[in-house]
């Protein structure tokens, strides 16, 4: 089971992602041309890598071993998304016009990396693992399916929001943390026969 630091790292690689979805948002196309490294894509990058040790450490029962897979999946399309947009960053106006056009034209690459890995598989690897924490925070969990559906129901600013209530969900299901200034509850899988 994930521990305290897996948690601060996941809360943190979440705030992160949330802010890179901040910058892209407020730039818009002009995210292309920021210097000298492309902040927003690196504040992605860098939020979902953090992500990485919370999903490693997920429980090795049958449905923690399938949440984790899709995180995991999830993190991977999301690097893959911003190693293409990294690319775009870096070319010239006219070979990103024909670069973006063959992306755009295989869907090995353009559904993968750029449309449902990052968005419904990283969204549901996102989501997944606060059913772990049901039985401990029903708040908490509640608040990480609404922020989902924000974000899959919404778009460009609704990420936004999204992301804040997916947040504040975790946050609930880590009470365990101390952060409250509650008891703190037991994570799942604590206190039970091994």
């Amino acid at each position: 089971m994930p521990n305290r630091t897996d948690q601060i790292l996941f809360l943190s690689g979440l705030v992160l992602f949330m802010l890179g979805q901040v910058q892209l948002n407020l730039l818009g196309p002009a995210s292309q041309s920021q210097a000298p490294i492309d902040w927003a894509h690196w504040t992605l990058l860098l939020g979902a890598s953090l992500l990485i040790p919370f999903a490693a450490r997920l429980p090795r029962t049958l449905f923690g071993s399938i949440a984790g897979i899709i995180l995991i999946a999830g993190i991977v399309f999301v690097i893959g998304m911003n190693a293409i947009d990294f690319v775009f960053w870096g070319l010239d106006d006219d070979m990103d016009g024909q670069l973006y056009r063959a992306i755009v034209d295989e869907p090995a690459i353009w559904g993968v990396f750029m449309r449902w890995g990052p968005g419904e598989i990283f969204t549901t690897g996102i989501g997944l693992p606060s059913l772990l924490y049901w039985r401990h925070s029903r708040l908490g969990t509640g608040l990480v399916a609404l922020g989902l559906a924000i974000m899959i129901f919404g778009t460009q600013w609704y990420n936004v929001i999204g992301y804040s209530v997916v947040i504040a969900g975790y946050f609930l299901n880590f009470d365990r943390l101390g952060l409250l200034g509650g008891a703190r509850s037991q994570s799942p899988g604590e206190g039970t026969a091994s």
